[in-house]
């Protein structure tokens, strides 16, 4: 762990924290900035370092002297920040404004229901893990009828944009959306509401009194998708593709018949409050729905980033910090190498 110049944040492996003012050195609480979400926990010590005293450079902890092993290993700690500190700024920049509502790798493996404010009535879902993506987790949703929540707000008169990911299997009909109750149980409890058709692969939209078809979607997609939530005038406009990592582009941009903006199935004029899903059992057995990775933008801004980085950025940064690493932590010269070993 160490301090980035500058930034106000401190690495720690592939995660930065943001230092409170006031903040002790040693034993500090400290806020931690993953997946948009905040937390605490405690920091590590600092002070004498492998039983010497250290200096701060910029920030940065030193030992006395150069041209040593040790030197080069400070050096090697310092590139390790900066390692850090890019892939934090990389994520951040994807990010945006968005605030995570829930990425799901924190809870425990198994039935959600109960686990950080989510509710489940009357369907089977899990916390799981995907073949292919390793320790990613992600939600699991299977036959039967029932709903699924978590709270999550666009307050009355504010527009926000709702992004998330997903991925289906077979005939598994549900709705996603958002509604101005806290325990919303049926279709109209919805304000915006898009659904996947049981018999068919179409995405359809809840436009005032009627369904209007978007898109034919591909089983076995992982499909990123934005909704652009107007609660002031009671409308949606969707933008989808499946390319992973990039944001959305106005080709994106989802419509029927030339019409992009479509009205909520409920317009209240209250907050919306929860993230909603209602799904019914397309009768054919085990039709999975997954979902992954659910933000809100915090602001009315149109953002049309994805917060969720493309793993071959972020593989090439640490391939990158590797190689960094294992140049400066290697001594150039033979005194170097016998200072090192005494």
């Amino acid at each position: 762990m160490c301090d980035l110049p500058g930034t106000g944040l401190r690495a720690s492996g592939a995660r930065a924290f943001l230092l409170r003012p006031g903040d002790a050195v040693a034993g500090q609480e400290r806020r931690r900035i993953h997946g948009g979400r905040l937390g605490h926990s405690v920091g590590e010590a600092y002070g004498p370092h492998l039983g010497n005293p250290i200096h701060r450079v910029d920030g940065l902890p030193l030992q006395k002297g150069t041209g040593t092993m040790r030197s080069g290993y400070r050096t090697g700690r310092q590139v390790a920040c900066i390692v850090c500190l890019a892939l934090g700024l990389a994520t951040g920049a994807a990010r945006g404004g968005f605030l995570l509502v829930e990425d799901f790798d924190d809870l425990q493996l198994g039935p959600i229901n109960g686990q950080d404010g989510w509710f489940v009535s009357g369907l089977n879902a899990d916390v799981t893990t995907l073949p292919g993506e390793g320790a990613n987790q992600a939600i699991e949703v299977t036959v039967n009828s029932g709903v699924l929540h978590k709270g999550a707000t666009v307050p009355q008169g504010d527009t926000r944009m709702l992004f998330l990911r997903f991925r289906f299997e077979g005939q598994h009909a549900y709705s996603i959306g958002m509604s101005h109750l806290a325990s919303p149980t049926e279709s109209s409890d919805f304000g915006p509401e898009l659904r996947k058709v049981s018999a068919h692969d179409r995405l359809e939209i809840h436009n005032g009194s009627t369904y209007d078809f978007l898109v034919n979607l591909v089983p076995a997609t992982w499909y990123n998708l934005w909704t652009l939530i107007d609660n002031d005038a009671g409308n949606t406009q969707v933008w989808l593709h499946a390319r992973p990592g990039e944001g959305a582009t106005a080709a994106d941009q989802l419509d029927s018949a030339g019409q992009t903006v479509f009205n909520f199935r409920t317009h209240t004029g209250l907050d919306l409050v929860t993230f909603y899903i209602k799904a019914a059992d397309g009768g054919s057995g085990r039709d999975p729905l997954w979902i992954d990775d659910i933000y809100l933008e915090g602001t009315s801004a149109v953002n049309l980033a994805n917060p969720v980085p493309e793993p071959a950025t972020l593989a090439l940064l640490a391939i990158g910090g590797a190689g960094l690493l294992v140049r400066h932590r290697r001594p150039s010269r033979p005194d170097q190498i016998l200072q090192g070993l005494r």
